[in-house]
């Protein structure tokens, strides 16, 4: 683990007035029989006493992005160069031709207009496709019934119900003016053909014979049962009379409570299509002009005027110079010693007159690529320093553990054991004699005491 080590100039100042003081008594004390010697000491005082580790890293720029136009087409006009400063709503870049992506809006809003009208238009006419629904239904009834009862007709004589006695009765009549017809004819036969007479019981003949052949045939209908082709013409009116009932009941079923629903549901799936394709257009639009999303400065141009791009092709890269942390790297051995929260001071090779303090934000739980055993931590920072930019090398000092306004003494002075006590030595002015004292914090520089030992107490240099 490397530490900072430091000499408080306090301390060297102690040191050496200890030492002149100690030349200084035994240069006038030469000449004397007995010579007491003091030996360096250096005095407990009190202070801070602080743990920390080194973490070498650099700024990392926490806001940049890639901006691309988001739409494709040829790029008309780049407005800036690398390193030019801009404020957000700026205007970047542009593409050669607006009209077009006009025109796309104009034609989505038309679409999405005639979808809201075939929309409406179904919804109105609604109650006139129901009532027209329902007339059909109960005309296709209507239309089965009939059907069945004609085909029902077919399963019995044709001459029920009294139909074959008529036709009976109307036979004979028929026959018996058949046979008067015949007898008056008969009283004429042996006339010339062009007598009157002959002529007049001839037709007379003819038309009663027609007659008595036509009440024949209806006797012979109404005493015979249906054809077979009657049967099967029956048949087929009634199975189309069902099918049509059921397409008509289908379409009832359909719209008794409102629109059909097929008819609905694509209707309104047109209108959201349109609608969603209006929604891109505008955007379209709107990205024909690359405007600054935020103040930056531009740290790359990737296109140039006239080139064609896509709607993920990168224009510029904007990075945002106020918005950096450090990422830096510890050993193995201190990663267990690190965590979210701690104090840093950062010190920058190209800004060593800055002070810049920070905290851990972030600490990466996975070693790093390379034959060193090192862990990546991200350290916030509580102010950015003036011309401190993105990829400057940094030394980051991060605070471990501090105590505040505590005893202590220089690490090298006291020789801790493992259970925190050590053995030192004081200089009471005229002798050292040995002190058991308990260790606290054990610092960079200083080792906290934590009994054993005054301020002031003079501890022998060892």
């Amino acid at each position: 683990m490397k530490r900072w080590y430091f000499i408080p100039a306090g301390l060297l100042v102690v040191a050496i007035v200890a030492g002149a003081g100690y030349l200084g008594y035994t240069s006038s004390t030469a000449a004397k029989d007995t010579v007491i010697q003091a030996p360096p000491t250096v005095p407990v005082s009190r202070g801070d006493v602080v743990l920390s580790v080194t973490a070498p890293g650099s700024a990392v720029a926490t806001h940049q992005v890639q901006l691309s136009m988001g739409v494709s087409g040829q790029l008309g006009d780049v407005k800036v160069l690398p390193g030019a400063a801009v404020k957000k709503g700026q205007v970047l870049a542009q593409m050669s031709d607006p009209a077009s992506f006009e025109a796309a809006v104009a034609n989505a809003r038309l679409q999405v207009a005639q979808a809201q009208t075939a929309l409406d238009t179904l919804l109105a006419t609604a109650p006139q496709v129901t009532a027209q629904a329902q007339l059909a239904l109960v005309q296709a009834q209507k239309a089965v019934d009939d059907a069945q009862n004609a085909r029902d007709l077919l399963n019995y004589s044709r001459g029920q119900n009294g139909n074959a006695d008529a036709a009976w009765a109307e036979l004979y009549l028929a026959q018996d003016a058949y046979n008067r017809a015949l007898e008056r004819f008969n009283q004429f036969a042996n006339l010339d053909p062009t007598d009157p007479a002959r002529a007049s019981a001839q037709a007379a003949l003819v038309a009663a014979q027609q007659v008595m052949q036509s009440k024949q045939a209806a006797v012979n209908w109404v005493t015979s049962g249906p054809s077979s082709s009657d049967v099967a013409q029956a048949d087929a009116n009634l199975a189309l009379a069902k099918a049509n009932l059921t397409m008509a009941q289908d379409k009832w079923q359909q719209v008794k409570n409102g629109p059909d629903p097929d008819q609905l549901a694509a209707a309104q799936d047109t209108l959201a299509n349109a609608q969603a394709a209006l929604q891109k257009a505008q955007n379209d639009l709107q990205m024909v002009t690359l405007v600054a999303p935020f103040d930056g400065v531009v740290t790359d141009v990737s296109a140039t005027n006239g080139q064609t791009v896509s709607d993920a092709t990168t224009i510029l890269t904007l990075t945002d110079p106020t918005a950096l942390e450090v990422d830096a790297t510890v050993v193995e051995n201190d990663y267990p010693l690190v965590s979210v929260g701690q104090s840093v001071t950062l010190y920058f090779d190209a800004l060593p007159e800055a002070n810049v303090t920070g905290k851990v934000a972030r600490i990466i739980p996975k070693r790093m690529s390379g034959a060193q055993a090192n862990y990546t931590i991200a350290i916030s920072l509580d102010a950015i320093a003036d011309h401190l930019v993105d990829g400057m090398s940094a030394d980051a000092s991060i605070v471990i553990s501090q105590s505040s306004n505590v005893l202590r003494l220089p690490r090298s002075v006291v020789r801790a054991r493992s259970d925190n006590t050590a053995t030192v030595k004081v200089w009471t002015g005229t002798q050292t004699v040995s002190r058991e004292v308990t260790v606290g914090l054990k610092g960079d520089s200083f080792t906290e005491i934590a009994s054993g030992l005054n301020a002031g107490d003079q501890v022998v240099a060892q």
